[in-house]
């Protein structure tokens, strides 16, 4: 022990004469030496701490770096295997739902892009997408390959209905023809005849069943043909849009604009274009309460007086107004009100219960005593 102490102490002064030497002070004292000493000792402890703190957060702060560079490098790769496969190599197992949805997966093998795996796994996804396909066919799909005989058209009643021998009445969806006694009832209910009557047809649903008078609502094919969308591209029917039933609309419209554009059947023009119609069709308050708050405006814009006597305005669905002994003066209006009133020489009412207009989409159309398409205003 003793040995030990001397040890230090002469330790301790040979560091004081060694710091003396080296720093040239020749002045130094015993007493600063030691200040000094404990200075430095501390500074060097604090120092040691410092590295070791910041060499600490140097590691985390890397690690980090290369935890979220893994992260974000996986994700792409899953993304890419994704993309380009569209969700074909997940796993061998698939899961067919309830409602038909299509198939995912869930797993993945360490050995499963080996081309054995790969090509086992497509045929089963194949074979899983064949069955769901089907399912999902037999549920839109009726008579899907035409080898049903009830099928077969045996009676069109209109230009947008007909039935089957199976007894089915069938409405025809997105698509409206004129009635009886309108002009080109007959043309587009003859059309409609030899388009398909005693042929099979395919149908489809959308999401109504029927309608209100028991008509299975239905998109009509033959084997190579849209009958919906003929019925308006060669100008015999309007597209009609009413929800929840829309999944064709876009394709309606545009077959409807065209037509239009071609004046084909429904859509040829009258000489007459002296009118300026305005349409109020958002009541103020409920429409159910203010019918007459919906109201068309007809004025005369040209030099002549006008006789609308025979002349119809319709809108998008079934609501027809017929026109009898009216005479516009040039530069004169008349009004038609959708709910009751006693009629005047300007003033006109439809004597409905129900409103007439739909307040998001609806078109009007305004045809003279021999039918053809004076005005039309949709929006």
């Amino acid at each position: 022990m003793k040995l030990y102490i001397k040890t230090k102490i002469y330790g301790f002064f040979n560091k004081y004469k060694i710091f003396k030497e080296n720093n040239n002070l020749k002045n130094i004292n015993f007493n600063n030496f030691i200040k000094i000493h404990k200075n430095y000792r501390f500074l060097k402890e604090f120092n040691k701490i410092t590295f070791y703190f910041l060499l600490l957060i140097s590691v985390l702060i890397l690690f980090l770096q290369i935890s979220c560079s893994l992260i974000y490098a996986e994700n792409i790769k899953d993304q890419s295997i994704n993309k380009n496969n569209k969700g074909n190599f997940e796993t061998p197992s698939t899961v067919l739902k309830d409602n038909v949805n299509s198939s995912r997966t869930e797993n993945s093998k360490s050995d499963f892009f080996n081309k054995e795996n790969q090509t086992e796994f497509l045929n089963d996804k194949t074979n899983s997408t064949s069955k769901e396909d089907d399912l999902n066919k037999s549920e839109l799909y009726e008579n899907e390959n035409f080898k049903d005989p009830g099928f077969t058209v045996v009676k069109v009643i209109d230009g947008d209905t007909i039935e089957l021998k199976n007894k089915m009445r069938i409405r025809l969806i997105g698509i409206n023809t004129p009635e009886r006694d309108m002009y080109f009832y007959e043309e587009a209910k003859e059309f409609m005849k030899i388009l398909v009557q005693n042929k099979q047809v395919k149908l489809e649903k959308d999401v109504t069943n029927k309608d209100i008078y028991g008509r299975y609502l239905r998109y009509v094919y033959l084997p190579d043909l849209f009958v919906n969308l003929e019925m308006i591209r060669c100008g015999f029917a309007n597209a009609y849009t009413y929800p929840p039933d829309v999944k064709y609309t876009y394709k309606f419209l545009e077959a409807e604009r065209t037509a239009r554009e071609n004046e084909a059947g429904l859509w040829q023009k009258s000489p007459t274009e002296v009118l300026n119609i305005t349409l109020n069709y958002d009541a103020e308050g409920k429409d159910t309460e203010n019918l007459n708050g919906e109201w068309v405006s007809i004025k005369n814009i040209g030099l002549k007086s006008l006789n609308l006597n025979g002349w119809t305005l319709k809108d998008a669905g079934t609501n027809i107004y017929k026109f009898k002994n009216i005479i516009i003066k040039p530069q004169e209006a008349i009004f038609l009100y959708t709910g009751f009133g006693k009629d005047t020489n300007e003033k006109l009412y439809w004597n409905l219960d129900t409103p007439v207009w739909n307040n998001e989409h609806d078109t009007l159309y305004l045809r003279d005593e021999k039918g053809l398409l004076v005005y039309i205003y949709n929006y």
